[in-house]
């Protein structure tokens, strides 16, 4: 055994050293060929063969590198485990060698997906990279497109979160990479991969650990020897940035412009975008690769164009298109316009690089809107050449913006935006062509008015929108330009608001917000004139719009008047001229402003205007700097009335004033805030629409972008009224549609707070619960219940269960649409309630407010029967009469007489603050019900009506008062002649002109005998099947400005009548 051993050793070192000087004359030849085991020849031409020779690696591995399995001279160990929540970190092994671990120096590690990349031919390290693509998936999209050469491996593995951000673009070049699982990672999933780029989908190693229920997903983990490359690598092809530059671009005749820009986004994809520039059209069909997504052009030197793109941001990634953006020179003008479908891959960096460059809308572009965008490489704020419009409903394109401009040149004078009327324009000629717009509520206006034309189109305009219920309106004139301007040398008051700032017919309009600027010629102006104007003036007054302050300039005599409803907190004020925001001075903090011959004027009101102001900057700016002395006369102007006088002002808070000049160079200006609020995408409402049916035009595309939003408490005198912190309840039916419109108009009632309502809905209805969600409610589940009125006692059960401490609730009924006074009449009543607690609840639906009876919106009643549907419950009428004996009082619906114990009075509107929706199908008492509910009503239309009555309401005046007005009206002796021939009581009074108020004494056997009075109510129309609103035997109410009292012959009123008369 051990002569062969001997003999085994001496033959291999013989064959090791005859080998030797081979081994060093082909060492290079090797080096090239080993990897593709080719042929080799030694020196005598011998065929040799080598296969693939041993990978070179470290004995031992790395610690945390082991694995179970023993790899082979051609396969590669590796190991790659995800982080595990947020704590523990991943860990990533190739050859060995420990490539990210969170202990390494200088490693990078992190969440979102953690990457090494090793050369295939070589397995050298090239990149160790963290992407947090939980954020967004730019730059691990950018790096897996560009840094990549085709066969590179790539380790990943995830850490916390990575999905978040990553979009199809990523996922999809990842299957590029191998990958077959990696669509299905979720939130919190853990994953792990090595793969290939140009690998064909589902040759990867990877692992995908879903969280299920958990928090996160446990760790995923691969190991073993894999050998390279996994499988046939396929070059990957991307498109190329292609950039038309100087003597390349095309061109088509434009009309000639000091750099006129014409931009045109298209009707569809059918159409085609256009960009003209200085004349020529430099994209359209054709033209320099114009289509689909984005289309760009750089202009520079003037209105030179230097450089077009197409970025088909539909079908390719944003890559290029950052690539151009990040790579833009400095102060460079970019005009863009999309076309057909461009905001599927266009990614949240590419956004980021539009809002740099001036772009305020970018961020809302969204399946096939268009967008327009004029911008520039280093612009402070917002550009004012912008535009989106949103695509419809569906699949529709967005309507096309077709838009002619004067865009300022990147190096010369600053162009600023205006949006004045035209000068030319003869309202005249469009009285022919009158515009509708019936569903518009709200309308703001911000421009420039620059002579008499200008005024007759507002009017024109106003004209066409007076039917809607705000208005607010931003109107200013200049000195600069008075030819045709006879309007504006009048005095701003009441009187010129009136003619020239109002329509001419006003029906819905409630709130109306104004500021007017401008140049005045008259030489004394009596400031308390001005604002007396509007609280002498009955128009004004009877609409509450006469709270203004007026402020006049004398030394540059400019004047300036507006309401004081506007609320905009800014904390910098940017320039004394800029008098738009004149009204936000008492919130400021800060101040910088210009030198200007105002200056002192200014300051010596300082005290007044600015009382909170710490920090004064005076400075002054100039753009062409011509003559040094320009500025000692633009710096001593302001103080030539007399600088003397300056020792008088004093500044109450002030800690730091300077003085100083600062020297611009004019260039495209931005404006620091969007003057205007733009055209809103609600994509959460789409989303609700595109998953149910039913809805009607809340789902229409006039409607499905508008936001729900609460509207504010307009009457400032309200704040504190406690009506608009107490809980709302909202019992929800079986209708869906019905509880959208009911939430709409809840919405809409100035000073709701959307944090006080409660919808509760059974728990068999999941849909509804989306509904109030989107209307930013809260959605309480209930047990399930086989009839509404058992979901209804559950829902009251419910809301004081949440609400422990409250003493009152407002109750909202399913099928109910409220009044736009709903709210604020409460308010006004709610004093009345807290002091009489003989009232059990206020009543807001009037069972015989008709639409023939025309009763009044001022009066208010006491009466004996409840009548639901919307009302204000007191907690103690609740406990005391229904929380025990729900199923005794109140089982059927409210219609249908609730009777309860207490003998309380309750308060009913003349006039209904709730419509209750018609009701369809068979009933047991349809002719009743239909009588009741789906003849024509009226219902309060008036958002701020006036109660008359309201002083009177509490039971001790109540009732002298009522005994009063009986007293006093005149005595109907007779009702035969319209019982019998079924008359209209109208015709029994029309003689009565000397009086308003008339009563009929009906005969009773006992107080409660209602029999002779039912045979009389048709005539006047009131509800003919029973009475309904008695309160102590008489039933009273208004109708076309007649006060009626119905009074029972045994009412105990009436007797105390009779007594002292």
């Amino acid at each position: 055994m051990i002569i062969l051993v001997s003999i085994t050793v001496i033959f291999i070192n013989t064959y090791v050293l005859s080998q030797r000087n081979f081994s060093l004359v082909s060492d290079n030849v090797l080096d090239r060929n080993f990897r593709k085991g080719e042929q080799i020849y030694n020196r005598n031409q011998t065929k040799l063969f080598f296969p693939q020779p041993l990978v070179q690696r470290s004995l031992l591995p790395d610690l945390g590198c082991e694995i179970d399995d023993k790899c082979s001279d051609d396969t590669i160990p590796y190991k790659a485990i995800s982080g595990e929540g947020t704590d523990k970190y991943p860990i990533i092994c190739f050859n060995n060698k420990l490539l990210i671990h969170k202990t390494l120096k200088d490693t990078k590690i992190g969440r979102g997906l953690n990457v090494a990349v090793v050369d295939s031919k070589t397995y050298d390290v090239k990149f160790i990279e963290n992407f947090d693509t939980y954020l967004e998936e730019t730059f691990f999209l950018r790096f897996l497109r560009l840094k990549l050469n085709d066969g590179d491996i790539a380790i990943i593995a995830s850490h916390d979160e990575m999905t978040y951000g990553l979009k199809d673009a990523s996922l999809t070049l990842l299957e590029n990479y191998g990958s077959q699982t990696i669509k299905g990672v979720k939130y919190r999933d853990s994953y792990v991969m090595i793969g290939q780029k140009g690998l064909a989908r589902g040759k990867a190693i990877e692992m995908h650990q879903s969280k299920g229920r958990s928090d996160f997903g446990s760790a995923a983990q691969i190991s073993g020897c894999a050998k390279f490359p996994l499988g046939q690598i396929t070059p990957l092809s991307f498109p190329t940035l292609e950039v038309n530059k100087e003597g390349k671009i095309a061109v088509a005749t434009c009309k000639e412009n000091e750099f006129a820009a014409h931009v045109y986004t298209g009707k569809d994809n059918n159409d085609e975008p256009k960009i003209c520039v200085d004349g020529k059209y430099v994209i359209a069909k054709g033209i320099n690769d114009a289509g689909r997504g984005l289309n760009v052009v750089v202009v520079s030197n003037g209105k030179e164009v230097i450089r077009t793109g197409h970025f088909d941001t539909w079908k390719d990634d944003s890559t290029n298109l950052e690539i151009f953006l990040e790579n833009l020179e400095d102060n460079v003008i970019i005009i863009v316009v999309s076309f057909d479908e461009a905001s599927l891959k266009l990614s949240q960096h590419s956004k980021t690089l539009f809002f740099d460059l001036g772009s305020a809308t970018i961020q809302n572009l969204k399946y096939r809107d268009v967008w327009v965008f004029v911008g520039q490489k280093g612009i402070q704020g917002f550009s004012p050449y912008e535009e989106i419009s949103y695509a419809g409903f569906g699949s529709t394109y967005a309507p096309l913006i077709d838009k002619r401009m004067c865009v300022p040149q990147a190096y010369g004078s600053t162009i600023y935006q205006t949006s004045g009327f035209a000068d030319n324009f003869e309202p005249e000629q469009q009285r022919h062509e009158p515009f509708q717009v019936p569903k518009l509520r709200c309308f703001i206006l911000k421009t420039f008015i620059t002579n008499d034309a200008g005024f007759s189109y507002l009017k024109w305009l106003l004209n066409n929108l007076n039917h809607i219920q705000k208005l607010k309106l931003y109107l200013a004139g200049e000195k600069s330009r008075r030819e045709n301007q006879s309007i504006w040398k009048y005095l701003i008051d009441a009187n010129f608001v009136r003619q020239y700032c109002l329509p001419d017919l006003i029906t819905n309009l409630v709130d109306f917000d104004f500021y007017i600027s401008s140049y005045s010629e008259i030489l004394s102006i009596d400031v308390e004139k001005v604002i007396n104007s509007f609280k002498s003036d009955p128009f004004f007054i009877s609409r509450q719009w006469t709270n203004v302050t007026y402020f006049y300039d004398p030394i540059i005599s400019y004047q300036h008047l507006f309401s004081m409803n506007v609320n905009v907190q800014l904390q910098v004020f940017n320039g004394l001229i800029n008098y738009p925001y004149i009204f936000q001075w008492p919130n400021i903090r800060q101040i910088r402003i210009h030198i200007h011959p105002s200056l002192y004027f200014f300051l010596e009101k300082f005290d007044k205007v600015f009382p909170n102001v710490s920090t004064i900057t005076v400075v002054m700016e100039k753009s062409v700097i011509n003559n040094e002395s320009d500025h000692t006369l633009s710096f001593t102007k302001p103080f030539e009335i007399d600088p003397n006088k300056m020792t008088n002002i004093q500044f109450r808070n002030v800690t730091k004033l300077k003085f100083g000049h600062i020297f611009m160079r004019l260039t495209l200006k931005g404006v620091p805030i969007r003057p205007d609020p733009l055209p809103y995408r609600n994509d959460k409402r789409r989303e609700f629409c595109s998953r149910y049916d039913g809805y009607g035009d809340f789902c229409s595309d006039t409607n499905v972008d508008k936001d729900l939003v609460p509207i504010p408490l307009i009457n400032k005198t309200l704040e504190d009224n406690p009506i608009y912190s107490i809980p709302i309840l909202v019992i929800a039916g079986i209708s869906h549609n019905s509880l959208r419109m009911c939430l709409e108009t809840l919405l809409m009632q100035p000073g709701i707070n959307i944090e006080n309502v409660i919808v509760t809905v059974d728990e068999k209805f999941s849909e509804p619960l989306t509904l109030i969600h989107l209307f930013g409610f809260h959605g309480e589940k209930t047990s399930n219940s086989s009839t509404y009125m058992e979901h209804y006692e559950t829902s009251l059960k419910k809301i004081w269960e949440i609400h422990p401490n409250q003493d009152k609730v407002i109750v909202i009924e399913e099928d109910l649409i409220l009044s736009p006074d709903f709210l604020y009449t409460l308010a006004l009543l709610s004093e009345t309630f807290r002091k009489d607690e003989t009232i059990g609840a206020i009543e807001m639906w009037n069972p015989n407010s008709y639409d023939i009876i025309n009763g009044s919106e001022e009066l208010i009643y006491r009466v004996d029967q409840f009548y639901g549907l919307g009302y204000l419950l007191r907690r103690s009428f609740y406990e005391k009469n229904m929380k025990n004996s729900f199923d005794i009082c109140c089982s059927k619906r409210v219609w249908e007489k609730w009777t309860f114990s207490d003998p309380s009075s309750f308060l009913m509107p003349d006039v209904s603050r709730v419509f209750r929706r018609p009701i369809d199908g068979n009933r047991v008492n349809k002719k009743y019900i239909e009588t009741l509910f789906n003849r024509k009503r009226k219902t309060s239309l008036n958002p701020f009506p006036f109660l008359s009555n309201i002083d009177i309401l509490r039971k001790d005046k109540y009732d002298a008062n009522l005994a009063k007005s009986i007293s006093s009206a005149v005595l109907m002796k007779s009702m035969d002649k319209c019982v019998t021939t079924n008359n209209s009581v109208f015709n029994l009074i029309q003689n009565s002109n000397n009086t308003d108020s008339f009563k009929y004494v009906y005969p009773q056997e006992s107080p409660n005998d209602v029999q002779y009075l039912l045979s009389v109510l048709s005539c006047f129309e009131l509800f003919p099947y029973e009475p309904i609103g008695l309160y102590n035997g008489i039933l009273r109410f208004n109708s076309n400005q007649y006060n009626f009292y119905l009074v029972g012959s045994k009412s105990s009123l009436y007797a105390s009548v009779l007594k002292s008369t």
